[in-house]
């Protein structure tokens, strides 16, 4: 714990919040590499996952931080 500027006691800085980031940005590159296999799929694979080529096409044009 380390004394801050109005004296308040905080955590010391660590490296949890550069690993939850890290974390968060390859959960985002998984995400839309997802989306990228998914537009690969034809009609009749979207069918049998129940998904439309509209639906592919809707979730492929989402930022990969949405889920």
């Amino acid at each position: 714990m380390t004394k801050g500027a109005a004296g308040i006691f905080r955590p010391a800085a660590s490296g949890f919040g550069i690993v939850r980031l890290f974390e968060r940005v390859l959960d985002w590159q998984e995400r839309s590499k997802q989306r990228v296999h998914l537009m690969e799929l034809d009609d009749r694979m979207l069918r049998d996952i129940g998904m439309t080529r509209a639906d592919a096409v809707r979730e492929y044009r989402k930022q990969p931080w949405l889920p």
